[in-house]
């Protein structure tokens, strides 16, 4: 998949030069147009659809659907999964089942002996903490090889029986794929962003857990955070913890919130040091922003923190295509999406131009819809 701009120039970033954290007060009817403007008129050249979400000290103040796609619709939202992932991985750390410093074989080993073994010699000592920060040294989803695609060059074949039974497929099945592929780096040595990464460690999950990875989930992130309703399509079990939920707009900001360090639903005040601390994964050369636990970090200013992800798929037919931008910044929260997916470059100039108007924003409502969502 080559691109014009690279997949790390997006989740760097741009839009932290354009965020505004002295932003309070009470808004006006019809004050958000400059924010859906963007979208509306990507959404209106496609010919497809999207979703606009704001929220403000915690109230969700603003969400607008256009070319048809309803305000509370859930959709995938794919790579923001990881999040969830990210989540449930702290939270069996915190359970004392999971060492984000134990080498992957500790708790996969008896996986690797079965599918092995592995190409590379190197897997079995790659560490959790490693392969959560895409340090692993795992395939990069930006070559056309990537394991994690479907039918694609190098790609997953589904198991042989099950070819038509897409529910039926899992991420064991996916493994012998990936353990085929030498590692693109030395553990550790580079930031490398990688599905195949987190297809292994959604095996972890399962494996510390004894559970499956949507169960674990829901009863361990999900529901103590107050998000009872997200779902895993059937046919995408088998990569559920790279790119298989989906989520309404409103779910997705309250999602990122359980890395906030006052929330302690799911995690407590030391887990959440881990979760959003340096890990040296430094996305851009510029080191200005790091992979954590599921999401990119980056220093807004000194002791202050902002937070985002994007979930993107570019294949089959224009109703599946779809691009996500969160982003968790102090005292506002965006969430964007518009299908189908947009190349790059526009990702930037759209993220760019909601943000100019959030901080153009003087006065925000008083009011908060995530009630009338169930949230």
């Amino acid at each position: 998949m080559s691109n014009a701009i690279d997949r790390r120039a997006v989740l760097a970033g741009a839009l932290g030069a354009a965020l505004s954290p002295r932003i309070s007060h009470a808004q006006a009817t019809g004050a958000f147009a400059a924010m859906e403007k963007p979208i509306a008129e990507r959404v209106a050249s496609l010919k497809g659809s999207g979703i606009l979400a704001v929220a403000q000290q915690k109230r969700l103040v603003h969400l607008a659907g256009f070319g048809g796609m309803k305000p509370a619709d859930r959709y995938r939202v794919f790579s923001i999964s990881k999040s969830v992932t990210g989540l449930a991985v702290l939270a069996l750390v915190q359970a004392g089942k999971l060492d984000l410093d134990a080498p992957i074989s500790k708790y996969i080993g008896a996986l690797l002996q079965k599918h092995g073994p592995p190409a590379d010699p190197r897997v079995p000592g790659v560490t959790v903490r490693q392969v959560m920060t895409h340090m692993a040294g795992f395939a990069s989803n930006e070559r056309d090889d990537d394991p994690v695609l479907l039918n694609g060059s190098g790609g997953f074949k589904p198991p042989k029986g099950r070819e038509r039974d897409p529910p039926s497929w899992r991420k064991e099945d996916l493994l012998p794929v990936i353990l085929k592929r030498k590692l693109d780096a030395d553990p550790g040595a580079k930031y490398i962003y990688s599905n195949a990464g987190y297809a292994v460690l959604g095996l972890v999950v399962e494996a510390a857990s004894g559970m499956s990875y949507e169960e674990y989930c829901r009863a361990s992130v999900l529901t103590p955070g107050g998000l009872t309703l997200p779902t895993i399509e059937r046919d995408r079990r088998y990569i559920d913890s790279v790119s298989g939920w989906q989520m309404t707009a409103p779910e997705v900001l309250k999602l990122f919130w359980l890395f906030e360090s006052e929330d302690t639903r799911v995690l407590n005040a030391a887990m959440h040091k881990v979760a959003l601390g340096p890990s040296g994964a430094f996305i851009n050369e510029q080191r200005q922003t790091y992979y954590t636990s599921g999401l990119m970090v980056r220093e807004f200013r000194p002791g202050v923190l902002l937070w985002y992800h994007v979930g993107r798929y570019q294949y089959g037919a224009k109703e599946q295509q779809v691009f996500t931008f969160a982003t968790r910044a102090p005292n506002v929260s965006v969430v964007w999406a518009i299908r189908p997916s947009i190349d790059l470059q526009d990702v930037l100039a759209v993220d760019r131009e909601v943000w100019a108007a959030v901080r153009a924003m003087k006065d925000w409502p008083a009011h908060d819809l995530f009630p009338q969502h169930g949230l």
